[in-house]
C-alpha cells in the first residue's frame, strides 16, 4: 500500500512539474521590451522601450492621407521592418489606464507625427512572479507643440501579451 501511494504521489508531482515547464518555456518576444529605469524622485515610472514597427511602401496597410495624397511613412505603423527605441514616462490616469510620454524629442522619429502600432512590451516578472506586459494601443499621435514629445493614451498593463506585435 505504501509503495502504491508513493508511486501515485511521484506521478502527480511529475505531471505538475511538466505543466510548470510548459508555462515557463513559452517564447518571449525579444524585440518588444520595456525595461524599468530607476527614476529617483519623479512622479511617473520610466521605461526604456524598444519595439519593431514599419513596413515597405509596397505593402503599406496603414498609409495616411496628407494634403489630399496618400503617402507612406517609413518605419511607422504595422510591421517589423524597423527597430525603434526611447524612454517613456508612464503615469496613471484613471483606474488601470495610463499615459506614456517620450522623454526626448529625438526618440522614435524626427517626424512631427508618429503612427504607433499596437504593441505589447514585455517588462519582466511582477512581484508575484507572473509575466507583466505594457500594452500601447495603435494610435496616430502628433508632437506636443511646446515640449516636442509624443504622448500615447489608453496604455495598460496585463499578465498576458495582448497585441501580436506584427
Amino acid at each position: 500500500m505504501f509503495l502504491f501511494s508513493a508511486i501515485i504521489i511521484a506521478i502527480v508531482f511529475m505531471l505538475s512539474c511538466e505543466k510548470t515547464k510548459n508555462i515557463v518555456s513559452e517564447p518571449i518576444d525579444e524585440w518588444n521590451r520595456a525595461e524599468l529605469i530607476n527614476n529617483g524622485m519623479r512622479t511617473g515610472t520610466l521605461y526604456n522601450v524598444s519595439f519593431q514597427c514599419g513596413h515597405s511602401g509596397a505593402t503599406c496597410p496603414g498609409c495616411i492621407t496628407q494634403n489630399g495624397h496618400t503617402i507612406h511613412i517609413d518605419c511607422q505603423g504595422n510591421g517589423t521592418l524597423c527597430n525603434r527605441s526611447g524612454v517613456i514616462d508612464v503615469q496613471l490616469v484613471s483606474a488601470n489606464l495610463y499615459t506614456a510620454t517620450t522623454q526626448d524629442s529625438t526618440d522614435l522619429t524626427s517626424d512631427p507625427y508618429f503612427n504607433m502600432p499596437a504593441r505589447s512590451l514585455y517588462t519582466g516578472m511582477d512581484d508575484t512572479g507572473l509575466p507583466r506586459w505594457l500594452n500601447i494601443p495603435a494610435q496616430f499621435v502628433l508632437r506636443d507643440s511646446t515640449t516636442r514629445l509624443f504622448t500615447f493614451t489608453g496604455v495598460f498593463f496585463s499578465q498576458q501579451q495582448v497585441y501580436k506585435n506584427q
